[in-house]
């Protein structure tokens, strides 16, 4: 990066900040819903499961708080709201000092106290710092870690050596000690390791043989891609990673950018899953939908269960719906766009299908044959169709118990809740896959004679090496989304 990117990055760095002073953030609405988040939060914790009779209530809060919070506390089909300070079960206070929003109440042995910081213009400072200094200065792992170390800065009261404390105890060592985000990370690094001893034993170049007769040119190349990524519609995680690195030999050899490669597999990952009926994607959201139906159960017309709201808006999926058909598009028509296009000419021209980055070794030594291998398709169709099929039947075996014994296995309300009960295990369900995959894959190769111990393990770690920087970049990922619900990013936003 040379100076004159660096001043033009301080620049405009400098200039978001002060158009994000100017923003007219409504404090009353951020107040309003931090309350009634706050609140909600505390009465799900204290208030009985099965309640037998109404539950007296009484609101002390700042005046103009009390009005919003009290709507939601009339949706509430077991709380009574009174007004006499002697008659209530449950006191419900919400205090503000300074930027801190607090709400206490309790009933019974039951108590509650929780509080959150009320979004303001500081709050949206690490997203944009993130954005500025990723195209500034093109680190994404640097960018993102400056970007929340200030903004646990902000959180200490602007010091920064508290800050980058709090940043290491409070935000980088709960992730990585998450259970969710360390058998995602898993499931991702062990799928890639296995990849790398697919191709190291010529699977990869074999299944590409096999792929090449329906793939003859670039366009036709992309379109196998994108057929791939929409036939793996069950999973956004395992889709991502499964035709990434599978399609990647392909594409390499059709003379088709690593940046038009992305795109595809981007572009067919989360949007397949987020309109097919059955995923762990949608049996998540379902869930979601479940708790926003039981929010807003007072409006007339509304589903009565998750899957029903899912339905209905299944129509204004604008998103998945446009990016698949521009997927496609963007193959048979062979039109491109913006940086897209620059990477498609520079391949065009001649040049490297990967990006220049300075290191290009680690990567394509790890993606290579070893010489004199047989490229054989079945070594990478086994190991590939294992993590796939073992996904598909913990999910069964998992969420096999959740419809009721008068649904028939033939319906979709069966899958629908055999899909809703699964999303609660799908991390350990996906680690556990890319286990048996790579466990598979190192058998194959070493009962072939095809690689020897000491090979399969070494390009298995190759494998590993070459997603230490992806590795990163999706950790301080969930750190700047831990770090803004902290901050109150999106209310201020709202």
């Amino acid at each position: 990066m040379n100076l004159r990117q660096t001043i033009l990055t301080a620049i405009s760095a400098i200039v978001l900040m002060g158009l994000s002073v100017a923003l007219p953030i409504s404090t009353n609405v951020v107040e309003e819903q931090t309350s009634i988040g706050l609140v909600r939060e505390g009465m799900e914790s204290i208030l009985p499961e099965e309640s037998p009779a109404q539950i007296r209530v009484m609101v002390d809060a700042p005046q103009h708080l009390q009005e919003p919070i009290k709507t939601w506390l009339k949706r509430q089909p077991t709380i009574e709201l009174v007004a006499d300070p002697n008659s209530p079960v449950v006191q419900l206070t919400v205090s503000v000092t300074g930027v801190t929003m607090t709400a206490s109440g309790s009933l019974a042995d039951k108590n509650f106290e929780t509080s959150s910081r009320l979004g303001d213009w500081t709050a949206l400072m690490p997203p944009l710092v993130a954005v500025v200094l990723a195209i500034g200065l093109r680190q994404v792992v640097l960018a993102l870690f400056l970007a929340v170390w200030l903004g646990c800065s902000i959180l200490a009261a602007g010091n920064p050596f508290v800050g980058l404390w709090s940043l290491i105890s409070g935000y980088l060592f709960p992730v990585l000690t998450d259970r969710f985000n360390l058998e995602i990370l898993g499931f991702t690094f062990g799928l890639v390791g296995m990849v790398a001893v697919v191709g190291r034993m010529g699977g990869t170049l074999g299944l590409v043989n096999i792929m090449s007769r329906f793939a003859k040119s670039p366009r036709s190349a992309q379109l196998v891609t994108a057929s791939m990524g929409t036939a793996v519609f069950f999973d956004d995680y395992a889709n991502t990673v499964v035709v990434g690195t599978t399609a990647r030999g392909l594409t390499d050899r059709m003379r088709i950018s690593r940046e038009k490669l992305a795109y595809i597999v981007d572009s067919t990952s989360a949007p397949i899953a987020g309109v097919a009926v059955i995923s762990t994607w949608i049996g998540y959201e379902v869930g979601l939908f479940d708790s926003i139906l039981n929010e807003f159960r007072h409006i007339q017309g509304l589903p009565s269960s998750g899957y029903g709201l899912f339905f209905e808006i299944l129509p204004l999926r604008f998103y998945c719906f446009f990016t698949l058909i521009l997927v496609f598009l963007s193959a048979m028509l062979k039109r491109d766009l913006g940086p897209m296009l620059k990477a498609e000419r520079r391949v065009r021209s001649g040049g490297p299908v990967a990006p220049p980055t300075g290191d290009e070794s680690g990567e394509e030594l790890t993606a290579l044959e070893k010489p004199g291998v047989p490229p054989r398709w079945y070594n990478a169709v086994i190991p590939v169709a294992s993590v796939l099929l073992f996904i598909l039947i913990r999910i069964l075996v998992v969420g096999g118990d959740a419809p009721a014994a008068d649904v028939s296995a033939f319906s979709l309300d069966y899958w629908r809740a055999v899909f809703t009960r699964a999303s609660d295990d799908i991390s350990w369900i996906l680690f556990s896959a890319s286990l048996l995959g790579s466990a598979i894959a190192i058998g194959l190769a070493v009962s072939q004679k095809l690689l020897t111990p000491k090979e399969a393990i070494s390009s298995y770690g190759g494998g590993l090496k070459s997603l230490l920087e992806a590795g990163a970049i999706l950790v301080l990922a969930w750190v700047t989304k831990e770090l803004c619900d902290d901050l109150g990013t999106g209310l201020a936003l709202v």
